[in-house]
């Protein structure tokens, strides 16, 4: 028997747990000190161990605590009710989803607009994380591209990279989610219906750099599709 302190109701504090293995295994299909990992509500991803049976319910000592506490129902019940997850399974589930996703990995020799030539990673999770897979297909809706169709390639310096219609070399987005990729470059798949773009930035440089201003007007002309008597009405340099 194991002795473990746990509070419920007017009962002693220190108890007596039965921490016979038959006896758990036959009532619960549980073993005793099989190590379980929460994966839903306030312990999510910590672990509990299971001590053994008293008055008709399994009870187990979470990681990190002193104080047991008990489950109720059979197995299957037990571990949908919480949550619970054998931890070597969780672990060999890990294990198994790392490996499938390295392999997947892959890398293509790409052209730059530079003139370098760089392993983009064309790998699914990686491409996922902006919201789009290599070989995907993208249409420019506005600016000096409109109508051209473009190509995802990979992620090179935690950019996503495309290449061009009619272009030799791939060149990079900004934005690091799908929504702002798409709505800053007036992208969207072949057939949709463009997105609405971005509210146009005001030039607000209080000491009136001309550098500033002569950027501010290429944004314009590049991502709003304006004319350079458009951009430099937008954005007039100072008298």
């Amino acid at each position: 028997k194991l002795q473990f302190l746990y509070f419920i109701g007017h009962m002693p504090a220190d108890t007596d747990i039965d921490a016979d293995g038959t006896r758990c295994a036959q009532a619960f299909g549980f073993r005793v000190g099989e190590k379980l990992r929460y994966t839903k509500g306030s312990l999510k991803g910590s672990t509990t161990i299971v001590a053994g049976v008293r008055d008709g319910k399994l009870w187990s000592c979470d990681n990190g605590s002193s104080e047991a506490t008990f489950f109720t129902g059979d197995r299957a019940q037990i571990l949908a009710s919480y949550g619970l997850v054998n931890e070597d399974d969780y672990q060999r589930q890990l294990a198994e989803e790392r490996e499938k996703r390295e392999a997947a990995v892959t890398f293509i020799d790409t052209l730059l607009t530079t003139g370098r030539v760089e392993s983009l990673d064309a790998s699914p999770h990686v491409c996922a994380k902006f919201g789009f897979q290599s070989g995907d297909e993208l249409v420019y809706t506005r600016g000096p591209l409109k109508g051209k169709r473009t190509v995802i390639i990979g992620v090179h310096g935690g950019k996503l990279w495309s290449r061009d219609e009619h272009s030799t070399g791939a060149s990079f987005f900004l934005g690091k989610s799908k929504a702002e990729i798409q709505q800053e470059h007036g992208l969207v798949p072949p057939g949709s219906s463009p997105p609405a773009p971005p509210p146009q930035p005001v030039c607000t440089c209080l000491r009136r750099n001309k550098k500033k201003i002569l950027a501010h007007r290429q944004k314009l002309m590049l991502h709003y599709g304006l004319t350079p008597e458009q951009a430099e009405a937008k954005a007039p340099l100072p008298l």
